[in-house]
């Protein structure tokens, strides 16, 4: 009788306590999962989030002399990578849905992106061109930027109408709208 009692205690612990820890990871996961917080994942592929993904209109003071760029509209974004299977990630930045009110010269409207430097404090220029490679209302600004797992970083946008090259009568009162983005 005794033997019988430790078989069915054994047993009975062989199959309850399994099930207790499985339940108690798939309530782990759930509650993950159902975070408001939490990003859509696919597995093995990284979690780049852009974080600011407003539509750039505003265009003042659009005639600027290339050397007074700092002149320029400017527009300010972040990209963070939260989580994935790499330690650094890579990434391209795009401008992208650009439309005109009016037809424009793409050589004109120029634009410079600087990534914040947090050690020295600074912002260093990444890359800077025209629209004149533009294609399908898209443009790459930048190609095969690298950010660490957890890290964040900080972007200023310049864009303007070059005085050094355009007619300024031309584009008095045009209206300008794109997005930035991230592949």
């Amino acid at each position: 009788m005794k033997n019988r009692t430790y078989f069915i205690l054994a047993v009975t612990t062989a199959i309850v306590l399994p099930v207790l820890f499985s339940l108690v990871y798939f309530k782990d996961i759930y509650s993950e999962n159902n975070n408001e917080n939490v990003v859509a994942k696919i597995d093995n592929s990284p979690e780049i989030i852009y974080i600011d993904g407003e539509v750039i209109s505003e265009l003042d003071d659009v005639f600027i002399k290339d050397e007074n760029y700092e002149d320029a509209n400017t527009y300010y974004f972040e990209v963070g990578y939260e989580g994935g299977n790499d330690l650094i990630e890579e990434y391209d930045i795009i401008m992208k849905d650009i439309t005109f009110s009016s037809d424009i010269d793409y050589k004109d409207f120029k634009w410079k992106l600087f990534l914040y430097d947090e050690q020295n404090e600074t912002y260093q220029r990444v890359a800077s061109g025209n629209l004149e490679g533009k294609s399908e209302n898209r443009i790459l600004l930048a190609k095969d930027l690298k950010i660490g797992l957890g890290g964040t970083q900080k972007f200023k946008l310049y864009y303007y109408f070059s005085s050094d090259s355009v007619n300024t009568k031309n584009y008095a009162g045009i209206t300008f709208n794109a997005r930035i983005d991230i592949e």
